[in-house]
């Protein structure tokens, strides 16, 4: 990546789970780590990191209790895998705010949450939100709604 441009996250094909409210939520989500990728390497204002940091922490929190409670409501079989998946994701981040505290913005830290952030969400949507998404698709409970 030239030192001009910007860090862009497409959505492919790939990502989709199926279920349109978790699909919203991570393109959401992959917008925010985006943001704050770009944020960092066209040193932005600490301000504007930080905000872009705890939107971030908030909206995965959400997105996280989101998924966990369908899980639970839907007695899903690997539910304590995938919120094991969740908390790893939370400590990658804890880390990522820990390396801003103290260096600040910079091109390594986005290149460092490039490849923690994005590389594990990639990796978790593909697989274990695919196969809760499965999940959902096969019980077709009555009271499920998309």
């Amino acid at each position: 990546m030239a030192d001009t441009d910007r860090y862009e996250i497409p959505w492919d094909e790939s990502l989709n789970t199926g279920i349109h409210w978790i699909d919203e939520q991570h393109k959401q989500l992959l917008k925010c780590i985006e943001d704050m990728l770009n944020a960092l390497i066209e040193k932005k204002c600490q301000e504007n990191v930080k905000s872009l940091v705890t939107f971030l922490s908030d909206y995965v929190r959400t997105h996280f209790n989101t998924e966990q409670s369908y899980m639970i409501r839907y007695n899903y079989p690997n539910f304590l895998i995938h919120k094991i998946q969740h908390k790893d994701f939370f400590k990658k981040m804890k880390e990522i705010e820990r390396q801003y505290a103290l260096h600040g913005s910079s091109r390594e830290l986005a290149m460092e949450i490039e490849k923690e952030l994005w590389g594990w969400y990639k990796t978790h949507i593909c697989k274990f939100d695919k196969n809760f998404s499965t999940f959902l698709q096969d019980i077709r409970a009555s009271d499920y709604r998309d």
